[in-house]
């Protein structure tokens, strides 16, 4: 972006109203509790190899994770709850610390953040930091104003699709080229901006193919 921040406005006109849905992240060691910003400071011990810090999201929320220790190699992984991964990452950077960067939960659901040790072995202190960004969702004639810059290279947005309901979706920028992209719950790209002028994008009047969630892109 050149160091030029780009403030766009979202308008999305349709004939169903939607519902507003909303996600909580928690912390979790021994007990359940709300994460803030702040880092957790916690330790690899013999009895506690790996520690899991659960948190529950919505499809398309985002995460990042930073691990740091000066005392073993770390490894952090995000995992469903039933252990399946969803990402990790060992050494970031060329160091040995980890870090995860916005990784988009894949669905409604409770996660875990685990922390541990590259080979399993590592023990000693570490700090955890977990950023939390909850996707916005938004209804059919909402308009939505938002800047776009170096820090935030794209917005993401959901609404709630029932089949057959035909959606316009527009975007425009007083500064920059405006695009946006229209993906199902599976992040499958289905409906792809038209230029309508100058700094300006549009998605006219798209038959919703399912009821079913979906995602607005906007960069």
């Amino acid at each position: 972006m050149h160091g030029h921040k780009r403030k766009f406005l979202i308008l999305m006109l349709a004939s169903l109203s939607l519902v507003l849905l909303s996600s909580t992240i928690y912390a979790q060691s021994q007990e359940r509790s709300a994460l803030s910003d702040r880092p957790i400071s916690g330790t690899l011990t013999d009895e506690e190899s790996d520690i899991r810090y659960a948190f529950t999201a919505t499809a398309g929320d985002r995460v990042s994770v930073t691990l740091t220790s000066r005392e073993f190699d770390t490894l952090v992984r995000i995992e469903t709850d039933d252990g399946n991964p969803v990402d990790s990452n060992d050494d970031f950077g060329g160091s040995l610390n980890s870090t995860l960067e916005n990784v988009t939960i894949p669905y409604d659901g409770d996660f875990d953040v685990v922390v541990t040790s590259s080979d399993g072995s590592g023990r000693g202190d570490f700090v955890l930091v977990v950023g939390y960004t909850p996707i916005q969702t938004i209804e059919y004639g909402d308009v939505v104003v938002g800047v776009i810059n170096e820090t935030t290279p794209e917005v993401v947005y959901r609404f709630e699709g029932k089949k057959g309901d035909k959606v316009a979706i527009g975007m425009s920028s007083t500064s920059l080229d405006s695009y946006v992209a229209l993906s199902n719950d599976q992040y499958e790209l289905i409906s792809y901006y038209v230029e309508a002028a100058a700094n300006n994008a549009l998605i006219a009047r798209y038959t919703i193919p399912a009821t079913r969630t979906f995602f607005l892109t906007a960069w």
